[in-house]
């Protein structure tokens, strides 16, 4: 499911999670509406490298392309550090496959990030703890485009339980299916961000009141109660 990026919802996350104080407001990176074109860079030689710390893994990237899409970057080549004169970025800490999901983002987008680093063909069939990930690297990364992205793909999954409300017997789905949403909730509290925090409280507290929930009436209620902003994921799952 695409993503747009163009949307009033869109520019609201943006504005609430990646907002600085006006003497840097310049460097804020804008909500990208595409990636480069594809073989855009293929024969502009690499001017930068990241490098995760755990398995030395070494991606060759093209600063254009990491410093137009992430505050991160961007403040690193501005700031006059280390990483201004080396162009080397080294992410002691980040894991190597989900900054190889990032770097394949930047450069083309979620679905074809999913597929080259995660296989599969459909960027939708990701699970719900994966894109928790994601959202927590972006946003340490300040990638707002990202983000939004991956923040939106968890409220997708999230309404789409609701609507499963419709024509299941609820109660006993809701036991099955829970535990990859627990699973995303300990990922975002083990972030302590103010995005994954908030994003957690949230969706424990709407998983806890979908018990007993056996009617799609019932589960809409919860979700909305829950999610006070983010309505149009829900509206737009039940137009399917």
């Amino acid at each position: 499911m695409p993503i747009d990026m163009k949307s009033d919802h869109a520019t609201e996350f943006y504005l609430r999670y990646h907002r600085f104080a006006p003497c840097r407001q310049e460097l804020m990176v804008p909500l990208k509406h595409g990636f480069p074109r594809k073989n855009q860079y293929d024969e502009q030689a690499p001017d930068a490298i990241i490098q995760t710390g755990i398995s030395g893994k070494i991606w060759a990237v093209h600063l254009e392309v990491i410093t137009s899409q992430s505050n991160y970057f961007r403040r690193a080549i501005a700031s006059g550090f280390l990483e201004a004169h080396t162009k080397a970025f080294h992410m002691y800490e980040v894991n190597a496959q989900l900054m190889g999901f990032v770097v394949e983002y930047l450069y083309n987008g979620w679905d074809y990030a999913v597929t080259t680093t995660f296989g599969g063909w459909n960027g939708d069939s990701i699970i719900i703890k994966r894109i928790a990930e994601f959202m927590i690297l972006a946003d340490y990364l300040d990638i707002p485009t990202l983000c939004y992205e991956a923040y939106s793909r968890i409220h997708y999954k999230l309404a789409a339980l609701v609507v499963r409300a419709r024509d299941v017997q609820f109660s006993h789905y809701l036991c099955v299916r829970r535990k990859p949403f627990d699973a995303a909730i300990q990922v975002l509290l083990k972030s302590k961000t103010v995005l994954g925090h908030t994003m957690a409280t949230r969706m424990k507290g709407f998983l806890s009141n979908l018990v007993g929930v056996n009617d799609l009436s019932q589960a809409d209620k919860v979700y909305r109660e829950a999610f006070d902003g983010d309505w149009k994921y829900l509206d737009e799952e039940l137009q399917w």
